[in-house]
């Protein structure tokens, strides 16, 4: 005779506070919403995706890495000013508006 087998989640609780994983699986869940309704497609309106994503790739291996980053920085309240050189040490990447930080 065979046994019922019951599945869990050993650890909801951890799963529901992790902030990273939440955010890829509303992505994920959006993404799939959007390719079964290919025929409506022209009736959904989505924000562009968040800013700044060319240098995300190169900031998280910096900060799994622990490494610093030297990059040039132009103000946007003083664009005529010169250029300067300026090292970063990331600490965090944060999503706030639409912008990644």
């Amino acid at each position: 005779m065979r046994e019922n087998s019951q599945y869990y989640i050993a650890n909801q609780d951890e799963i529901g506070k992790n902030d990273v994983l939440n955010w890829l699986t509303d992505s994920m869940a959006t993404e799939q919403l959007l390719l079964e309704n290919k025929s409506i497609a022209n009736k959904i309106i989505l924000e562009p995706i968040p800013g700044g994503c060319e240098w995300l790739t190169l900031l998280s291996q910096a900060l799994r890495d622990n490494v610093r980053i030297v990059f040039q920085y132009t103000s946007f309240h003083s664009p005529t000013k010169n250029d300067t050189n300026r090292t970063l040490e990331p600490l965090c990447l944060k999503l706030f508006k639409r912008r990644w930080y």
